[in-house]
């Protein structure tokens, strides 16, 4: 009977999408303290006696999304397992918390992301089984061209190879047909079909549960005069004999009000301690933990500006105003002194110095290039690299560049090693590195792979020079003997990773991913925890001075957001191995009713 379990969620997804006009009512009324909902009931005749076996609720709030389901798996009466969907204000589902004894704790969480640029696109699923903030299980959503999944892939222990796949196929916009590989052996192991009618409603589900041609289950669906969902009749052996039954009525009702919509800036984490909206477009941020600030350069149709912002409580303490565009901003390893490329057009620009305790401008001198990025060190130069192929070396106090470098790509990121003898620069999946010496700059070798690993747009250089991150998320050697330099060390994750922190009194790292804030060890590069928030393209992290607290910039469209978390490494010690405590279960779960919640690999989009 596990193929006729598996359709009673599925169900839901059949119907509830759907719409139309109500063939019920509940007689009840709201109170002041309660808001409206709407109720699908379904109910469930399990073996096709005329007994209901199981009922099941589904609630949506006035947007149609689904925010609470209640199951009663006796019919008894009582409740026995619960669900509840948490969703982001602008569509996106966030979280699915489980109770599957329904005595109000929650035992299973499940995180969903999506695409920066597309927001109705997911691309991640998380899942932590026993809610004790470890993840446990990953999956991946590869989407074709219009934004549809053709694939996910499934990571069950967290060891970066895929354990489990499914890929799905469509015919005139619609789901016709999903293959399982249960092993991820390249065989697939059961083949479910799907049929529509002309209006592109669903009317038959067909599987063959061990691929060997013949349909082993099918389901049937019937709607009403209006178009409506009326019920789905099973035949559970494939032999022309109804043997179950689903039925569907629909009504209002009443719930107490709920936080099932998130706004994008509000504080979701009990890590977080405060949250505050900037109101301003950010192009790039440096955090100063000596004097808790954070200075941020923004453009306008009417303004270039560069912010002081006091950390907390989130104020802006301090405008410097440019006449042309501020881009990248860096500050001195000693934390003295704060750089800004401001540019004026493809040929030319200045470097702007200011005070980090004051917020005053110090200088602002001319250069001829456009300077894209730049980093300073001690000794008083600082390094620019330009939108037209070279990277520059200038001594602040005589304003000269004393030395120039052209193998290099245009518009390259660039980062200080921390021993400032050499620095290194990312561009078109490569890492290049180079000498400097007292403005200097002298082109030492680039990385041995040609687009082998995934390098992105932007690396980040461990505090103790043990190592490179990149963004694509992949671990490099950092040595100052260039054979044994940019050597590929180890992939972190598959996610790319937007920015990047080292959290040098816990030894950690720090990074924000698809998903939130997640953090490694910083020595075997295993997952810790997760902090789940929702990154845009552009974020920016650090820590106070005692790393007690992270600080992270969220900028949202022409809006930012400036978190202060608790670190979580404060309460707990880390070095433990997060893959040991993961469990080897299969996503495809136990087609059980009594599972049937918990284990919703083939019903995870049904209800969105």
């Amino acid at each position: 009977m596990k193929q006729f379990f598996c359709l009673v969620s599925i169900a839901a997804f059949v119907f509830c999408g759907c719409g139309g006009s109500s063939n019920s009512s509940d007689s009840g009324s709201g109170s002041a303290e309660q808001v409206q909902v709407y109720l699908v009931n379904e109910t469930i005749d399990i073996d096709a006696d005329g007994q209901i076996d199981t009922r099941v609720k589904y609630f949506y709030n006035s947007s149609g999304k689904l925010i609470q389901e209640e199951w009663d798996y006796g019919n008894n009466g009582s409740v026995e397992e619960k669900g509840t969907y948490l969703w982001w204000d602008n569509g996106q589902m966030f979280r699915e918390n489980f109770d599957f004894d329904n005595n109000g704790k929650i035992d299973t969480c499940r995180y969903h992301f999506y695409d920066s640029y597309h927001i109705t696109r997911e691309l991640r699923e998380d899942r932590d089984e026993d809610n004790d903030g470890i993840i446990d299980i990953t999956g991946y959503y590869l989407l074709n061209y219009s934004g549809k999944t053709e694939k996910e892939e499934w990571d069950i222990d967290l060891d970066g190879a895929i354990d489990q796949s499914i890929y799905y196929s469509y015919a005139s916009g619609d789901l016709e047909k999903e293959e399982y590989d249960i092993d991820n052996n390249g065989s697939i192991d059961v083949i479910i079909y799907y049929e529509y009618n002309t209006s592109h409603k669903r009317t038959t589900y067909r599987e063959d549960s061990d691929n060997d041609g013949t349909i082993d289950f099918i389901a049937y669906y019937y709607y009403d005069i209006y178009g409506d969902p009326e019920s789905i009749r099973i035949d559970q052996n494939a032999d022309d004999q109804i043997d179950g039954y689903i039925y569907y009525s629909w009504t209002t009702t009443f719930l107490p009000p709920s936080d099932n919509i998130l706004t994008q800036g509000e504080a979701t984490n009990p890590a977080v301690l405060s949250d505050y909206s900037l109101n301003i477009p950010i192009e790039d941020a440096q955090f100063c933990p000596q004097n808790s600030h954070v200075f941020v350069s923004s453009e306008s149709y009417e303004n270039q500006i560069v912010y002081s912002i006091d950390i907390d409580p989130g104020m802006i303490e301090h405008e410097i105003e440019f006449s042309y565009r501020p881009g990248a901003i860096t500050l001195s390893p000693d934390e003295t002194a704060l750089y800004v490329a401001i540019s004026c057009d493809s040929h030319s620009g200045y470097i702007a110095q200011i005070n980090p305790k004051t917020a005053e401008l110090v200088k602002n001198f001319r250069i001829y290039i456009n300077p894209f990025d730049l980093v300073a060190s001690s000794d008083g130069h600082v390094y620019a690299t330009s939108s037209s192929g070279c990277i520059d070396g200038y001594n602040i106090i005589s304003e000269e560049r004393i030395g120039r470098e052209e193998n290099i790509s245009y518009n390259s990121i660039i980062a200080l090693e921390p021993f400032e003898n050499a620095l290194y620069a990312v561009s078109y999946d490569d890492i290049a590195r180079y000498k400097i010496s007292s403005g200097e700059v002298e082109y030492l070798g680039d990385s041995p792979y040609n687009g082998e690993h995934r390098i992105k747009d932007g690396l980040f250089i461990h505090p103790d020079g043990m190592y490179l991150l990149s963004m694509g998320g992949d671990i490099f050697s950092c040595s100052s003997q260039q054979s044994n330099d940019l050597q590929f060390i180890q992939e972190i994750t598959h996610d790319k990773i937007y920015t990047a922190a080292f959290d040098k009194e816990h030894d950690a790292i720090f990074t924000v991913e698809s998903d939130g804030i997640r953090y490694y060890d910083d020595t075997t590069y295993e997952l810790i925890g997760i902090i789940h928030l929702q990154p845009d393209r552009h974020n920016y992290i650090s820590f106070n001075s005692d790393y007690s607290e992270i600080w992270y910039i969220h900028n949202y469209a022409s809006s930012s957001y400036l978190y202060i978390i608790e670190n979580p490494l404060m309460k707990t010690s880390h070095r433990m191995n997060a893959v040991s405590n993961c469990k080897k279960n299969s996503i495809f779960g136990d087609k059980s009713l009594a599972k049937s919640v918990s284990n919703k690999i083939m019903t995870r989009s049904f209800h969105r």
